[in-house]
């Protein structure tokens, strides 16, 4: 009787426990996301880059000389026909993913061993073809240099060469006919020519987008068609009915390119508010959000509804003009309810809504709407609720219910009901793993809710794991949420808070957020170690740990710096993280040194005098090497010379020559400003500019001898010895407005530094204003830093003293293109074709320029 009274106490207290167990886990889960989803992430990863894995296991199979066995890797991708995420064919991106491999010997060595076989000499003449194209539009001077210019048609021939000998081997590959397609813009086939190609490709495999895509290019009014010409081809892509292709990305393609050229405006928005544009492209971008929901070029397709509702009031005022005459526009309806709402207009938005019910009953859009007004009103949230539920379920489209929970979870996220946000949420992250927006926003509610480690949990998985275009702002926001080492107790209970080990990692080299002691340091000495082997982004991440573990790692700071100043060329960003290594190490002058010439490049020279005068004026300066402390006298005098205070420039330069003697810039700066040569300064202050006679004075003969003398040596790579002959020039004659001109080149050809060569431009000018080829180098300056406006502005002056100077006609009709005043640029142009002037190399340069912009936009496709 004990035994069975024991036993059945016991299986109380079990049941007991069971309940209070499943009732907390029922409470908590909104509350606490599962924290191991590793798995599926991995799975959606590699579902989403399928395409670079296959490209990666057939450069790996060719490198080891297993050409058959990448033949029939690649051969079973053709034969699928399969799409990506995108609407390209997975083969498509296969091959593009192989041509940006540098692995040359490599493709020879297949061509060589498999001349009978189309895939080695396919693979090889997109690798040219991709040279040419990055040759090209990798260079940011205005023209190409003679060689550039011949590797360039080397490329192109042989890219030429072996996408023929592929298309020769192969009548059931679309790719070489593709390729030849996007050739014949480069190398100027007559159209008929580029249509054989188009049409073999698109016969083999008419969802084949690259050829789509190459054709549209080929077709535009900057290559060899015209606006009419493109927007005709976009819609006959549109209208090919095929459960099997997807070209009416195309018709979506055209309108990206074709508004990005228009610029921003009103007649941009004109152009994307047609009704007919307006109505094809909502269909298109319907059908997109449907058919891929995952790809990664959604947004860059939704930014065209954007666009066209930049301004709310065009927006309506054309929805309306529409309206008055087709009432029924579903599309126009919808496009005004968005324009009123984004105006925040909801009255009449509700209104609107209501009719688009009456046309075609209750969708995803009315009730979504609907139910985000009655949201934003914040009066009845159970009945805004229940709209959104209505929304997700009437939705056919993935993308867009994800987006409903989203923004239903951002609407109480910003009520303060954390509970409610966290659930909608979650939702979302069902329904795509990798939404990272979602993760983003679940961190915030969790951390709101004082559940510190799941909202860390999710950030770690946006930056450790999905890595996409959120990394950089979670890593902020680990970084504000870990105020404290790892290990040290918040503020929020009595227990230490961790990042969560074990997190999200198939492989130990993945990113660990681990809380043992120390742990910092192994990433910090991996993160060397991959700095100084050239793995820039692995070493970025691995100093980012550092600081979510140690917060005060100054090290980690200054190497960010490093990467962010020689590599990223951002050298605001730099500064912040040499500030922040200054800040916590202010006993180490590297730090002083690096942050200093950064602000030097950035032109705060006062800023960095004060740095480096609080250092220098210590009285318990740390002990240096004599060196490190002859740089800071010598950054301090540079400053000092750029703010026009010469005399403490020169004490500084003699301090550093003093504590290192073979620093041989101070020692030419001495001898260039010793006494001697201020009395010499002072002297020719009083001189006469230039006799109008025939006869020079002998200072001026001897400023036109320095003058020879530095621009021999600056053909002979002497950049030292001219700046001092030039300087010297200046001396001897102040209105010797060559010299000025000589440092200008000097500054702008040979040190790069840009802003300097603008200045000395600009006083040559101020000295002689009638030299057309002193505003001609000018402008080069002001184009490459794309101030179009100060560009044109400069080629117009070129063209006021030499108005046949078609070089300046050419730019200064580029720049009112970019600026777009399209009329302008067209005047410009028109009178270059009037004219026996040759531009092919001119024009091919501002047509290749604009090629990459565009392969810019398709690799985000890609």
């Amino acid at each position: 009787m004990i035994r069975a009274f024991e036993f059945r106490s016991l299986l109380v207290k079990l049941i007991i426990l069971l309940a209070t167990l499943l009732f907390s886990s029922t409470f908590t889960t909104a509350a606490n996301p599962p924290l191991d989803q590793s798995s599926e992430i991995s799975a959606a990863l590699q579902q989403r880059n399928e395409t670079a894995v296959i490209a990666n296991k057939v450069a790996r199979l060719v490198a080891g000389g297993e050409y058959q066995e990448a033949e029939n890797n690649l051969r079973e991708v053709l034969q699928k026909r399969a799409l990506s995420s995108d609407g390209m064919r997975e083969l498509e991106k296969v091959y593009y993913q192989l041509s940006t491999m540098e692995q040359l010997r490599a493709w020879n060595r297949w061509c060589s061993s498999r001349p009978a076989s189309h895939f080695p000499y396919l693979v090889r003449g997109m690798y040219f073809l991709e040279r040419a194209r990055f040759l090209d539009g990798a260079n940011k001077s205005l023209l190409l240099s003679e060689q550039q210019r011949r590797d360039f048609n080397q490329f192109l021939l042989n890219g030429r060469a072996n996408l023929e000998k592929a298309a020769e081997l192969s009548a059931s590959d679309p790719g070489p006919f593709a390729a030849l397609t996007a050739l014949s813009i480069h190398l100027k086939l007559p159209r008929a020519e580029m249509e054989k190609w188009f049409q073999r490709a698109v016969d083999i495999d008419p969802g084949w987008l690259a050829a789509y895509r190459a054709k549209l290019l080929y077709l535009s009014p900057w290559w060899y068609g015209s606006d009419q010409m493109m927007e005709q081809f976009a819609r006959n892509s549109f209208n090919l009915e095929s459960s099997d292709v997807s070209t009416y990305v195309v018709y979506l393609d055209y309108l990206k390119l074709r508004s990005d050229r228009l610029g921003r405006g009103l007649q941009k928005e004109q152009f994307l508010l047609a009704p007919e544009t307006y109505q094809m492209m909502s269909k298109g971008l319907d059908r997109y959000l449907v058919d891929y929901p995952t790809s990664p070029a959604i947004n860059i397709y939704l930014d065209l509804k954007e666009r066209a509702l930049d301004d709310p009031y065009v927006a309506i005022a054309a929805f309306s003009d529409t309206l008055n005459n087709s009432p029924d526009d579903v599309d126009s309806r919808k496009g005004r309810i968005l324009a009123y709402i984004k105006n925040r207009q909801f009255r009449e938005a509700e209104e609107d809504l209501v009719y688009l019910e009456k046309l075609q009953g209750k969708t995803g859009f009315s009730r979504f709407h609907l139910g985000s007004i009655v949201f934003q009103a914040g009066q009845d949230l159970e009945r805004a609720h229940l709209l959104i539920d209505d929304a997700i379920g009437l939705e056919s489209s993935g993308y867009r219910r994800k987006n409903y929970y989203y923004q239903r979870a951002e609407f109480y996220r910003q009520l303060g009901r954390q509970p409610e946000a966290i659930a909608d949420y979650s939702a979302a992250i069902d329904q795509d793993i990798l939404y990272e927006e979602a993760y983003y926003g679940r961190a915030q509610s969790l951390h709101a809710q004082g559940h510190l480690e799941g909202g860390l949990a999710d950030l770690v998985i946006i930056k450790s794991s999905i890595r996409g275009r959120m990394t950089t702002k979670a890593r902020s926001l680990i970084n504000a949420y870990l105020k404290k080492p790892v290990g040290h107790v918040a503020t929020s209970g009595s227990e230490s808070v961790r990042l969560p080990s074990n997190q999200l990692s198939p492989t130990p080299e993945k990113e660990i957020e681990s809380g043992l002691d120390n742990g910092h340091r192994e990433f910090l000495i991996r993160g060397l170690r991959r700095y100084y082997e050239n793995n820039i982004e692995a070493a970025r991440r691995d100093f980012y740990r550092v600081i979510s573990h140690e917060p005060d790692n100054a090290k980690a700071y200054f190497m960010l710096g490093e990467i962010a100043a020689q590599h990223d060329f951002n050298q605001v960003e730099a500064c912040v993280f040499y500030r922040q290594a200054y800040r916590l190490a202010q006993d180490t002058p590297d730090y002083l040194i690096e942050l200093s010439r950064c602000l030097y490049r950035q032109r705060s020279f006062s800023d960095a005098i004060a740095l480096l005068s609080n250092f220098i004026n210590d009285p318990e300066l740390p002990a240096i090497e004599a060196a490190l402390l002859a740089q800071i006298h010598f950054l301090r005098g540079s400053c000092l010379e750029e703010s026009g205070l010469m005399p403490e420039a020169v004490e500084d330069m003699q301090k550093a020559l003093t504590h290192d003697p073979e620093l041989k810039a101070a020692a030419l700066f001495i001898r260039d400003h010793s006494a001697e040569t201020k009395e010499e300064t002072e002297t020719s202050l009083v001189i006469a500019p230039l006799s109008t006679t025939s006869e020079f004075s002998p200072r001026e003969a001897e400023a036109a001898k320095l003058l020879e003398v530095g621009r021999q040596q600056l053909l002979e790579g002497d950049i030292t010895g001219a700046k001092v002959s030039f300087l010297r020039v200046i001396r001897l004659n102040p209105e010797a407005s060559s010299a000025y001109h000589q440092l200008g080149r000097l500054y702008f050809e040979h040190e790069q530094n840009y802003e300097k060569a603008r200045i000395y431009y600009s006083q040559a000018i101020d000295k002689d204003d009638g030299v057309a080829h002193y505003y001609f180098d000018r402008a080069a300056i002001h184009f490459f830093f794309k101030r179009y406006d100060l560009a044109r502005d400069d080629f117009t002056r070129v063209l006021e003293l030499h108005p046949l100077d078609s070089r300046s006609l050419y730019y200064r009709g580029v720049c009112s293109h970019f600026l777009g005043e399209i009329e302008a640029a067209r005047r410009d142009f028109q009178s270059l074709r009037q004219s026996d002037e040759v531009w092919n190399v001119e024009i091919e340069r501002f047509r290749n320029a604009w090629q990459a912009e565009i392969n810019q936009f398709l690799e985000n496709t890609l």
